[in-house]
């Protein structure tokens, strides 16, 4: 089996991630002292 992983800075179409069932890592943003993760505490 495959897995295809990759992180939230690609451009997959969120359609193309549901479909093919690619998991999407989150990158950790951080802003002062304050740590975002990519498309889950921030957009």
């Amino acid at each position: 089996m495959v897995k295809v992983v990759t992180d939230s800075a690609c451009d997959i179409p969120f359609e193309l991630v549901q479909k093919l069932d690619i998991t999407v890592v989150p990158l950790y943003i951080q802003l002062g002292d304050k740590t975002y993760r990519d498309g889950i505490d921030i957009a």
